[in-house]
Parts: C-alpha cells; structure tokens; sequence
C-alpha cells in the first residue's frame, strides 16, 4: 500500500504498530450491530408559551420530552423559517 505523494510522516512518530495492508477478514460485526438503529431525522418543536408566544426549544423526534403527535420538521427549513420570523404552526 502506498501513501498518496502529499502525505508526510510526522517526524518523531512511530509507525511500527500501524497496518499497512487491507485485512483479508471482514470487521465481525456492522455499524449498525454496534451502534443500533439510527435515530429518526429532523425535529419537533415544543413551544414555551409561558416564556412568551415566540420562544420554544427544539427535541429530536424520539426525545422523551418530544410533544407525542407532533409533524417532525427538517432543521434548515425551521431555522430559516424562524428567521424570518414565521410560525410553523400556521
């Protein structure tokens, strides 16, 4: 295996222990047996009326504060939408 021309090695630093070839053997197990299944996408807004009509916080969809049966929004849509001042409500 041959390193790309404009890798250097860091002086000072030892490579005895790294791998240079490809491992013949798969990995035993997959990103998803070790991670779990991925979490859903986007958010739920939970709005704090008692703050003020405009203030709320942001919670992924699986979020044990999550308001259950609440639409899940895409993050940069809401934040542009936000920015420009809109409810996503109406």
């Amino acid at each position: 295996m041959q390193a790309p021309a404009h890798v250097k090695r860091v002086a000072g630093a030892a490579y005895d222990d790294v791998p240079t070839t490809n491992p013949q053997t798969p990995p035993s197990r997959s990103v998803r047996e070790v991670l779990g299944p991925r979490r859903p996408t986007g958010w739920v807004l939970l709005k704090l009326e008692a703050l003020g009509p405009d203030r709320g916080v942001l919670h992924a969809p699986d979020c044990d504060d999550a308001r259950e049966g609440a639409p899940v929004l895409e993050l940069e849509p809401l934040l542009k939408g936000f920015d420009r001042g809109f409810d996503p409500d109406s």
